[in-house]
């Protein structure tokens, strides 16, 4: 089925469990020819993990029918292959542990900026609140100025009222007391 439908995946898989269940009924020879058969496979479509396995149980194969210079060799390749897929999950683990970190890093930042905002934005409150009420406190302080002076004027105009009411009163009295005073002599 996997090669009608053209599954190389596949194919490499059962190839490995062909390889197995020879394995077990001791025939090494056919089991590494299935072996050698994955090996292609997962060299074809770049399979790394169908390569390790396939590796691995070439080194163990070829150790059972005592062909142990290919043994170390498969052994190697497993070993190097091993190692490059570690690697590779090392890189990409810490390629995400940067990503996350930088992430985080960048949210802190946006954090401390909007932080920074509201500190600005608050100071400029505060600015604004005492320009108006200075500007109010001022207008407030003129208008009280003006009310006194306006004050100070009014009872200044009604102290010379009333100065000029009692010379009035004064003058008043002595031309009563001055016209008395002729009429009294004119009658004399």
């Amino acid at each position: 089925i996997a090669e009608q439908t053209g599954d190389k995946n596949a194919i490499g898989s059962v190839y490995g469990q062909f390889s197995n269940a020879f394995m077990k009924v001791q025939n090494f020879p056919l089991a590494n020819e299935y072996l050698l058969k994955a090996l292609d496979i997962g060299k074809e479509i770049g399979k790394l993990d169908l390569l390790k396995d396939t590796y691995y149980k070439l080194a163990d194969n070829n150790q059972r029918m005592h062909n142990y210079k290919a043994a170390y060799e498969y052994q190697a390749e497993y070993l190097r292959l091993n190692d490059s897929i570690i690697d590779e999950q090392v890189l990409k683990k810490t390629a995400e542990l940067q990503v996350r970190f930088e992430t985080e890093k960048n949210e802190k930042e946006i954090v401390l900026l909007n932080k920074d905002k509201e500190v600005s934005e608050m100071a400029l409150k505060k600015q604004k609140v005492l320009k108006n009420s200075f500007i109010g406190g001022f207008a407030l302080l003129t208008l009280l100025g003006v009310f006194v002076f306006n004050n100070f004027r009014t009872r200044n105009k009604l102290r010379l009222q009333k100065i000029r009411n009692r010379i009035a009163d004064d003058l008043h009295d002595d031309i009563g007391s001055t016209l008395n005073s002729i009429s009294v002599y004119s009658e004399v």
